[in-house]
C-alpha cells in the first residue's frame, strides 16, 4: 500500500489552516452511499483497511502525509483469517475475481480524513477516491496507490490555498455537522407544532 498527499496538502475547513494532526482511514464505502447522511450512517456504510494518525508533515512542512501501510498489520490475502469489519480482503482462491461483494476486493478505494485521531471526536472531515481500486491478490501486482493529484471529492472542496511545499491548491475539509439532542429536536417540533396552531386561531 502507497499514498501519497505530497503535492496537494490539507487544510482545516477555515481553508487556510494546514492540517498538524488527525487519523488518515482507507477503506471502501457501501455502493449507493448517500454521503449527505450523518456521520454515523456514514461509519455503517464503511469498511475500514488501514489507518493511520501521521505524522502530518512532508519535508518540514505540515499539512502532508506519505502512507506505506507499515502503520498496520500488511494486507491478509487469500486464504487469512484477518478480517476487516466482518469482511475478509479476498475471498476467491481460483484467479482474479473483482465481482465478490462479500470481500473488499474490486471495491473503491476511499480516503476518510478527519481532524482529530479519534473518529468519534473529529468535528472536521473529507471524503475523496481517485478511481482505484482494491486489487486481487492473484493480480501480478497486487499493489495498491492511491493519487490526491485528481481527487472526486465526496465530501470537502478543493481550497485557494496552496501550502508551502505543495503543488497544487489543498484539499479542504468540511465541518460535521452536529446532531440534535433527542430532548433538544423534540422541543423544536414543539415550538413549531404550537406556531402553526396559533396561526390557525388568528
Amino acid at each position: 500500500m502507497f499514498l501519497g498527499n505530497v503535492d496537494r496538502g490539507f487544510v482545516l475547513a477555515d481553508g487556510t489552516t494546514a492540517m498538524s494532526s488527525g487519523i488518515i482511514r482507507l477503506g471502501t464505502f457501501a455502493a449507493g452511499t448517500n454521503f449527505a447522511s450523518d456521520v454515523a450512517t456514514l461509519e455503517t456504510a464503511f469498511t475500514e483497511v488501514l489507518t493511520s494518525t501521521g505524522p502530518w508533515t512532508f519535508g518540514g512542512n505540515p499539512g502532508f502525509f506519505e502512507f506505506t501501510g507499515a502503520e498496520n498489520a500488511p494486507l491478509t490475502f487469500t486464504g487469512g483469517t484477518t478480517l476487516y469489519e466482518g469482511k475478509q480482503y479476498d475471498l476467491t482462491t481460483g484467479g482474479i475475481d473483482l465481482t465478490n461483494v462479500s470481500d473488499v476486493v474490486g471495491e473503491q478505494v476511499y480516503l476518510w480524513v478527519m481532524n482529530n485521531t479519534t473518529p468519534g471526536s473529529a468535528t472536521q472531515h473529507a471524503i475523496l477516491r481517485d478511481g482505484g481500486i482494491w486489487t486481487d491478490a492473484q493480480s501480478p501486482d497486487p499493489s495498491v496507490f492511491f493519487d490526491t493529484v485528481s481527487p472526486t471529492l465526496s465530501i470537502g472542496s478543493l481550497s485557494s490555498t496552496t501550502l508551502t511545499g505543495g503543488a497544487a491548491p489543498a484539499i479542504q475539509l468540511a465541518n460535521i455537522a452536529a446532531v440534535p439532542e433527542p430532548s433538544r429536536a423534540l422541543l423544536g417540533f414543539a415550538g413549531i407544532a404550537a406556531m402553526l396552531f396559533r396561526r390557525r386561531r388568528a
